[in-house]
């Protein structure tokens, strides 16, 4: 079973008891500052970590084990501050704040979405009307048009796609490099 197919087995009801390996993806995922963006799908488990973090790629049966971690930790969609233990043979635990989080399941995908709240002690009623999804950490790429050669493999390609961080991944190579 893929990970995306054992994450909706999750969604629909099954669980599966936290290992090292989710909680150390746990971790990562709840101590990124602003949050963080997941996706699932049936050959990947893809984390954004932050508008200017890095896209983490971890293997996709972490997934279902993190899901049904977050679906009892944040039944009402609110998971309070708390802590867990190391991974491995390292003695202690590692806390976390409070975030909001968000599960949207479609066939193809599974989204989650992790945010910081400021907000302490205010309780999410779960009878509400669900809250509005938030935007995705990063937003559509920015793609500009290829007017010089790649240093990389010297060709001009029809466009580069802007990184946040200012460099131009090159469409025909792939490799990236700053703004001439």
């Amino acid at each position: 079973m893929t990970g995306l197919a054992r994450t909706h087995a999750v969604l629909h009801g099954e669980r599966i008891p936290l290992d090292a390996l989710a909680t150390k993806t746990l971790f990562y995922m709840l101590n990124a500052f602003e949050g963080c963006d997941a996706a699932i799908t049936a050959d990947q488990f893809a984390i954004t970590f932050g508008p200017r973090g890095p896209h983490s790629r971890y293997l996709p049966n972490i997934a279902p084990v993190v899901v049904s971690w977050l679906l009892d930790a944040a039944p009402s969609g609110e998971l309070a501050a708390g802590a867990l233990p190391w991974w491995w043979d390292k003695p202690g635990t590692w806390t976390y704040r409070r975030f909001a989080v968000w599960i949207k399941s479609e066939p193809a995908c599974v989204t989650l979405m992790v945010r910081a709240t400021d907000h302490p002690g205010v309780a999410i009623d779960p009878h509400a009307a669900p809250r509005p999804f938030p935007p995705p950490l990063l937003g559509p790429p920015e793609y500009l048009t290829g007017t010089h050669p790649c240093p990389h493999c010297t060709a001009i390609p029809d466009r580069y796609r802007k990184l946040s961080d200012g460099a131009l991944v090159c469409m025909t190579c792939g490799a990236s490099s700053r703004e001439p």
